[in-house]
This record gives C-alpha cells, structure tokens and sequence, in this order.
C-alpha cells in the first residue's frame, strides 16, 4: 500500500498512525500462532481512525468486540488493484473535501482507475459520520438518481441490475 502512488504516503499514515509500527499486531500473530487464539479489541479504539467525530458517535466504546487479526487484513486489502475490474458494473463515489477519515483524494484516485460508468460527488466540510446527516437530502438525491439509472425496481424494494 505505501508504495501505490495513488494512495500516498500521506494516505496511508492518516488511515494506519494508530498501529504503531504494527508492534501489536505482530506480538496478536505470534500469539495465534502459539495459543490458537489473538486478542480481541474494540474496534471503535484500536482499528478505525481516532476522529473526535467518530468518539462522540453512538456506538463508540460499546463493548463490541473484533479480532485484532483484521487490523492486519484491513492494510493487506488494496481496492486500488481491484477497482478497475468492477467496470462494466457501475460505481458511484460520494466524498467531503475535509473527511478526516477517508481523505476525499483517496475517493478521487479510485474514481480515476475505475471504468465507466462511474460518478463521484464531492460534498464541502470537514466532517465523516456527520456528512450523512449534514448532506442526507443531497446523498440520498444522488444515490436515487444513479440507483434508477443502473437499478430497476421491480415491486416493494427488490431490485435487480439492468442488462
């Protein structure tokens, strides 16, 4: 991942600074390897992104737990190398300029390797979670519109891909 120039240095730092040096993930490895079992963490505190935003979100802290073992698949997974074979499928993209946590470049960079037909909108602010809610008329207009475009509904919610 850190090599891709599409994603950045930078990019990878903002989503991977919380690993440190992946010193926790290497010492979860040797574990499963040796006691068959790794940790489990909160992954509102040890895999996402520490945004303010996402603290004070519902859900944060909720005792939910997840194998720290996803940590490891989460930078091993790199949709760059798969997005250019979603095409003919389409792909819609909606991004804030300021998201803390997916930067709006990383949306713009998967944007430009995909193929047609795509769609991205980018959304002003700084917020992640919040743009939901701040934007919800506008993100659900644009999802409808492209939903209708490439889906057809058939009766009361079933849909199905036009071909």
């Amino acid at each position: 991942m850190f090599n891709q120039p599409h994603v950045g240095r930078e990019g990878a730092a903002v989503f991977f600074h919380h690993l440190a040096a992946g010193e926790a993930e290497a010492e979860d490895r040797r574990t499963r390897v040796l006691d068959g079992a790794g940790s489990r963490v909160d992954p509102t505190e040890a895999i996402m992104i520490a945004a303010p935003e996402r603290r004070s979100r519902k859900g944060a802290g909720s005792g939910v737990t997840t194998p720290l073992a996803c940590a490891e698949a989460i930078i091993q997974y790199r949709p760059a190398d798969l997005v250019g074979r979603i095409s003919p499928r389409a792909a819609m993209w909606i991004c804030v300029e300021g998201d803390p946590v997916v930067p709006a470049a990383h949306s713009r960079s998967m944007y430009s390797l995909a193929g047609p037909p795509k769609k991205i909108v980018e959304l002003p602010g700084e917020a992640h979670y919040e743009a939901y809610e701040m934007y919800h008329e506008e993100i659900f207009e644009h999802t409808l519109a492209w939903f209708e475009r490439y889906l057809q509904v058939r009766s009361a919610g079933r849909m199905r891909q036009e071909v």
